[in-house]
């Protein structure tokens, strides 16, 4: 059907994805367990507008959730063309997890029986109707690694969606070889727009990749930011050193180099003040870092004295001391990656923590926990809305803080909150503490493009943020109720 060898130039399709889709900066949906469609409105509600989702099993997508959460926002308002949908079809998923016999589009993917062009177009059919959507902005082949033939034909079967207007793009996942990946190119009648491939310090944030895809004016769409693999990266004196100088946190640090190195940085925090830092890291400050910074951080692996073991499955342990009235519940976070979360929940069994009693738990570094006040009873209250909502704390296990390998951890009727500025004007932060102009007391200042404020306060204080530019003053009142640590957005998007 394509007559002649038909080659795209990505520029274009680029330009328009990039452009006409505000693609600052990605938000991934993958291991958000059954609180995806909580997590997508979350990030679409900060500002986000690039969503990145996958045709796979619930507990590491869920491609229903993300359109779920889609038909919601544009329900309340915005337009499809506000936002760029992307989604993969992943080869070979089927055969563990679709049950035998004929195809069923609500139970599966695709036939795992069908022949592979059969199977990328039904994955494309059900991922329209789990999305909510006729026309995908981009759809990718989950994993690039698969036998030469077996590439081709998933190609040009998706070139042939890209014709037919299914997908507005089409592009490569774990393309991490770049023979295969050069010769895939050499044959492409539709050019990829874009690669997604995780990337870490130690191969220089996948240099080779990244520089073919310069080459051939394709987007990188770069994860696995903060995976543990980089976890020592935030530990570098020159990371912190950045981080100090900017006052911006070591991770804002890092999603502004990517921007600089011309990649698009694919991120996916559940927590909103990791949404939040992320989203105006990219947004604000790249422009910040010098040449040097960068030319610093791409090979920040190889600097004298680096330590680059990280700590991962070092032992952790965790002492909660509750000085509250009543007691609480702690429990452990199921992990990103596992099926526990799928099939029961975010957390395991809680241990009770009575007022006025320490309990410790060997752990893992990075292991996550919630706890919760035990009046709500054995389930953490997560994701609640409005009236609903509850005390939640988290916490996760820190193999850096402590030569120990302890992490002390007091609950008193204190929370903790990020005040984080969206917007590009310093935002000075007051305690309210009487009616009169004198009851205002200074807290510090959030500074413009990102900056942070922590704040230690109690249920029901009330804050004046003031835009020092304008000298405009907005008061809020702030409740324990709403998390700890909780996330005040102040400046542009404040609220």
């Amino acid at each position: 059907m394509w007559g002649t060898l038909l080659v795209v130039v990505a520029g274009v399709a680029i330009t328009e994805a990039l452009d006409g889709a505000n693609q600052e900066i990605m938000y991934g949906s993958a291991w958000k367990g059954p609180h995806g469609e909580q997590n997508v409105l979350d990030a679409l509600e900060m500002g986000y507008r690039s969503l990145d989702t996958a045709n796979v099993y619930p507990a590491s997508y869920n491609e229903t959730a993300v359109g779920v959460a889609i038909e919601r926002a544009r329900a309340a308002g915005l337009k499809r063309e506000d936002f760029f949908i992307q989604t993969k079809f992943t080869p070979g998923i089927s055969k563990g997890h679709c049950p035998d016999g004929l195809w069923d589009p609500k139970v599966c993917m695709f036939d795992k029986e069908a022949d592979l062009a059969t199977q990328v177009r039904q994955s494309v059919q059900t991922s329209l109707a789990h999305l909510r959507v006729v026309q995908l902005d981009s759809l990718v082949l989950h994993d690039a690694r698969q036998p030469w033939d077996d590439l081709l034909v998933i190609w040009r079967a998706m070139e042939e969606l890209y014709a037919e207007g299914i997908t507005a793009t089409i592009g490569l996942s774990h393309a991490h070889d770049a023979a295969d990946f050069r010769r895939l190119l050499s044959v492409a009648k539709v050019k990829p727009s874009f690669v997604q491939n995780p990337i870490f310090a130690v191969n220089r944030w996948d240099r080779e990749i990244r520089l073919i895809c310069r080459e051939h004016g394709i987007v990188y769409q770069a994860y696995s930011l903060n995976n543990v693999a980089n976890d020592f990266v935030y530990q570098t004196a020159l990371v912190l050193g950045i981080a100090r100088r900017l006052d911006r946190t070591p991770q804002q640090v890092v999603v502004a180099m990517v921007k600089r190195l011309g990649l698009l940085p694919l991120v996916g925090p559940q927590d909103p003040i990791k949404m939040a830092h992320a989203l105006v890291a990219a947004r604000h400050l790249p422009a910040l870092l010098t040449d040097a910074d960068v030319a610093a951080l791409e090979d920040v692996a190889f600097a004298r004295g680096v330590d680059r073991r990280g700590r991962e499955g070092h032992d952790v342990r965790v002492a909660v001391t509750n000085r509250l009235r009543w007691a609480v519940f702690m429990a452990w976070q199921h992990p990103d990656h596992s099926h526990a979360r799928t099939q029961n929940g975010m957390h395991g069994v809680p241990v009770r923590i009575e007022a006025g009693q320490t309990s410790a738990i060997n752990s893992k570094h990075r292991h996550g926990f919630y706890l919760w006040d035990a009046v709500e009873g054995p389930e953490a209250p997560l994701h609640r809305e409005g009236a609903d909502k509850r005390w939640v704390k988290r916490v996760r296990a820190d193999g850096f803080a402590s030569e120990e390998g302890v992490n002390d951890v007091v609950v008193d009727e204190r929370f903790e909150v990020a005040v984080v500025n969206m917007g590009l004007g310093d935002c000075e932060v007051f305690f309210v503490a009487g009616k009169s102009e004198g009851d205002l007391k200074p807290q510090g200042v959030a500074q413009g493009g990102g900056g942070s404020l922590n704040l230690w306060v109690y249920d029901g204080h009330t804050f004046a943020v003031v835009d020092t530019a304008s000298g405009t003053s907005t008061r809020v009142t702030l409740w324990r109720s709403d998390g700890d640590p909780q996330l005040l957005r102040v400046g542009g998007g404040g609220s």
